[in-house]
């Protein structure tokens, strides 16, 4: 198969990394954080040498989840910070909110509370921007608004 132009390229690019973000999604669910690792290595070395960005704080939040259950604690939260850092650069709210959602748990864990309060209120920020743009579909609204994850950055 030959492409003629540039678009089909790009777009067949950006069909594969959606594949490997629903595949990282499905591996961190069932916790094959070994797997998870290996997967991401080289979509986000091609990534970072392609400077394309699209799913860059993706790429980096499922590096950060799998080096810190593979025990490699430093290094995963180095991939969390630059997968924040990301985010907010491209202005991904999603994104932003994923990262935000595990960094949340990162400082609970190491007991810092006042980055667990400055994560928390930024996070109701993007739930509050998500909320208000969604109010055409009330029951996408209202069914974002009840995701257990959301729930628990809102206390």
């Amino acid at each position: 198969m030959q492409f003629e132009q540039k678009e089909d390229v790009a777009e067949l690019s950006s069909i594969a990394d959606a594949i490997i973000i629903f595949i990282a999604e499905v591996l961190s669910e069932v916790k094959r954080y070994e797997y998870l690792k290996s997967l991401i290595d080289q979509p986000l070395s091609e990534a970072t040498t392609a400077g394309v960005h699209t799913y860059m704080s993706d790429l980096l939040r499922f590096k950060g989840e799998a080096l810190t259950h593979l025990g490699q604690v430093e290094e995963g939260y180095l991939a969390y910070q630059q997968a924040y850092e990301e985010a907010k650069k491209r202005g991904t709210r999603r994104g932003l909110l994923e990262v935000l959602y595990d960094l949340v748990a990162i400082e609970l864990e190491r007991g810092d509370n006042n980055k667990v309060q400055a994560l928390r209120a930024e996070a109701q920020e993007v739930i509050q921007y998500i909320a208000d743009h969604s109010k055409e579909n009330p029951t996408l609204q209202e069914s974002f608004l009840n995701l257990p994850h959301i729930q628990s950055l809102m206390e």
